[in-house]
């Protein structure tokens, strides 16, 4: 694998640390490294958190928005549109909401896919502009709740979800 990658193997097994540690992968010392069944507990666990975060990071940065962020916020979201028509599937200073993201957000990400393989996904879109709009009229609880809102559509799939353990 370093070579295929063209990296020593110190990166590779940082990275897969990393990996483990936010279990994505399970790893047996000299024997194999495999990736991680999805698990319900962890993505309950994970969709809290990030949903939360996500409503912060909201409420926070709406009052700082300028209009080439939320023209910003709308050109993503119409990539977005873009993809899932394709099927291929932000503005907070706060540090430590970006740095609890970055745990938890990969454990989502496995869940989010599934969503946004399905129609259920499609709806994200009209979500995703609803926020927007609320965050260009200045509304940080409404763009909160509806960000919590969006968030909490992945419940149905964590639910269909085996518990490991």
């Amino acid at each position: 694998m370093t070579a295929w990658l063209g990296v020593s193997r110190t990166p590779i097994r940082e990275a897969l640390a990393r990996l483990e540690q936010i279990g994505l992968v399970r790893t047996k010392p000299g024997s194999h490294t495999i990736v991680s069944p999805l698990d319900a507990r962890a993505a309950h666990d994970a969709q809290a958190v990030t949903a939360a975060m996500h409503e912060l990071a909201v409420r926070t940065a709406v009052p700082n928005l300028s209009r080439a962020k939320l023209d910003t916020m709308r050109e993503a979201n119409s990539r977005f549109a873009a993809a899932l028509r394709h099927d291929d599937a932000a503005a907070c200073a706060n540090g430590a909401v970006r740095a609890v993201l970055e745990q938890f957000t990969p454990v989502l990400r496995r869940v989010v896919r599934l969503r946004f393989s399905s129609l259920s996904g499609r709806s994200s879109v009209a979500q995703h502009q609803q926020i927007i709009e609320l965050c260009e009229a200045g509304d940080a609880e409404g763009a909160a709740a509806a960000v919590r809102a969006n968030w909490q559509t992945l419940i149905p799939l964590i639910d269909d979800l085996p518990t490991d353990g």
